[in-house]
């Protein structure tokens, strides 16, 4: 198990020598599945893909949209909050789901203590997305034209003159006329 004080300690020999923990890793057969307290929250993104990856689809949907939240790295049991983010903190389905499902709470429990080598202290908890989480969810759902024409005022401006629109990333408000046919071709019923 890891405390405080190892983690020091590596901390220390990694700035003295930034590939140390590297060299001893290869070495030691390290993959990748052992995380420091001041790490986790940063890792929690590829800890949930490992989790998705090892099949139980209905855990897996549980975690979605959650960030883990750590408190006093010097304590033991290590406090974490899984904390789960919506437009309000209210009513969130993963947290029913959670309180439905104490296996999960368990189960996850012990996925940490086994990534960080440490007890944990595991609590459950929501809140609203805060500005910058916005922001990035935003971006996210912009196309790249979009973003292009947020970044660069000259091309927004180009679109605004010439009333451009980019076609196939959204649906056309122009009304489209279809080409009449004309009624005097004449179609025999034996080329048809």
């Amino acid at each position: 198990m890891l405390d405080a004080v190892e983690e020091a300690k590596a901390l220390q020999q990694q700035d003295e020598n930034p590939f140390a923990a590297l060299q001893n890793g290869i070495a030691n057969g390290y993959n990748g599945d052992v995380y420091s307290r001041y790490e986790i929250s940063a890792a929690w993104g590829s800890i949930k893909t490992h989790i998705a990856d090892s099949g139980d689809f209905a855990f897996s949907v549980a975690l979605n949209d959650t960030v883990l939240e750590t408190g006093d790295p010097k304590t033991t049991p290590f406090p974490i909050a899984l904390t789960y983010l919506g437009d309000t903190a209210s009513e969130v389905w993963g947290i029913k789901q959670m309180e439905e499902h104490p296996e999960y709470l368990e189960r996850l429990k012990q996925i940490l203590e086994e990534k960080l080598q440490t007890p944990v202290m595991l609590t459950v908890k929501s809140r609203a997305f805060n500005e910058s989480e916005l922001a990035i969810r935003k971006q996210a759902r912009m196309s790249p034209y979009q973003l292009d024409l947020e970044k660069d005022a000259g091309l927004a401006k180009l679109k605004e003159l010439f009333m451009a629109e980019l076609i196939y990333s959204a649906k056309s408000s122009r009304p489209v006329v279809a080409p009449q046919q004309n009624d005097s071709c004449d179609v025999d019923s034996d080329d048809q």
